[in-house]
């Protein structure tokens, strides 16, 4: 109710408030958890079989996808973020954790502006790249930032299911 009320006085849709307040959420975690900052974009970042995706998948009340996008070389800085480790040389699996923990913390975090009775999936971790759009129903939320200086971006993007 809080959310239609907003809407209302902002002169918003609920959809549009919604997608905001979650903009705003994933920005505030990728500047708190990683040190950076966030901005949504309309492009999307292309990683073909070179990246790391990991998806969390939403059910109830409101059904979607969240997914995080990276290189496996942006992956390795997210291990130095998370972890303190120098250099994470080859290591797959911690690369694979830590992406599926920071779409587990994302996911979380908009749980607190996604319907009452949403829940969030466990996050599934997966080589490659995820095509969300052709799956939702309007075009996905997209965010892009750098993780440290002259790197690739970590793409995320949330898409409300058909």
């Amino acid at each position: 109710m809080k959310r239609e009320t907003e809407a209302l006085n902002t002169g918003e849709s609920a959809v549009e408030l919604r997608r905001k307040e979650m903009i705003r959420i994933v920005e505030e975690v990728f500047r708190t958890m990683l040190q950076t900052e966030a901005e949504a974009t309309s492009s999307k970042l292309w990683l073909g079989m070179n990246g790391i995706t990991a998806v969390v998948r939403f059910k109830g009340a409101w059904q979607g996808t969240l997914a995080v996008e990276c290189s496996t070389t942006e992956a390795k800085q997210l291990v130095q973020l998370f972890t303190g480790i120098e250099n994470p040389g080859e290591l797959e699996n911690e690369c694979k954790d830590v992406l599926g923990e920071l779409a587990n913390i994302v996911a979380g975090n908009l749980k607190m502006v996604l319907p009452k009775g949403t829940l969030a999936g466990l996050p599934e971790v997966v080589d490659g790249s995820l095509e969300l759009a052709s799956h939702a129903s309007e075009a996905p939320i997209q965010i892009q930032t750098l993780v440290a200086a002259h790197s690739e971006p970590v793409s995320l993007m949330l898409a409300e299911k058909i």
